[in-house]
């Protein structure tokens, strides 16, 4: 993953569908700690930099099942809330940009 030197995607955990206002949009929860987007159905994807690049990052540190984004919930008009055992929720008005 060239946004995040030296990391290797392990395994995908969980997938969701983005809001209604979101067509096509999908979105997949990853370990180490990060998380996909699809804007075309999964024909394409790119990395949620917001999550990936977050500033609390340095302190993440595996749990018994890795760093697994575990739950994704998509609201309406760019509100989306990501879960980790091992770091807690993040929660993003834009899209996941921040």
């Amino acid at each position: 993953m060239k946004d995040l030197p030296g990391a290797t995607l392990k395994r995908t955990w969980h997938i969701a569908p983005g809001a209604a206002d979101e067509h096509g949009v999908v979105y997949v929860g990853a370990d180490p700690g990060v998380l996909f987007r699809s804007p075309d159905h999964g024909q394409n994807w790119e990395l949620v930099t917001g999550l990936s690049q977050h500033p609390s990052r340095s302190q993440w540190t595996e749990g018994g099942g890795g760093m697994m984004v575990h739950s994704i919930q998509c609201l309406s008009k760019g509100r989306l809330i990501v879960g980790m055992s091992v770091a807690g929720s993040f929660r993003s008005t834009d899209g996941g940009q921040t």
